[in-house]
């Protein structure tokens, strides 16, 4: 009778800790999915059609130079190197720009 009542404080005890890791990979999964989302004063009004920037990573063409050609929720750009057109979503857009050229005024 005493080893069932050992094993069942032992049961206890382990189901304890499966619920704090729970809870502790629940906080890291929202915290992972709020970085995700656009925050709310994503400022896209300072790239314009027709300004060039340049990427934190290069392109495998060897060009890290871009125009954009279509802004919004998502923004097309083109490689001044090779042509290559890429439209990608406004926040990883905005996360690869190392900076702004300029563009045709």
């Amino acid at each position: 009778m005493l080893a069932c009542a050992f094993l069942f404080q032992n049961a206890d005890a382990r189901a304890a800790e499966r619920l704090e890791k729970h809870k502790k990979s629940d906080l890291l999964q929202d915290k992972r999915h709020s970085v995700q989302k656009h925050p709310v004063g994503i400022d896209l009004m300072q790239y314009k059609v027709g300004d060039k920037v340049v990427t934190k990573k290069t392109h495998p063409c060897g060009g890290n130079v871009w125009t954009i050609t279509r802004t919004g929720a998502d923004v097309r750009i083109l490689c001044d190197k090779c042509g290559r057109s890429v439209m990608i979503d406004a926040l990883r857009f905005e996360k690869s720009v190392k900076k702004i050229i300029g563009g045709e005024d």
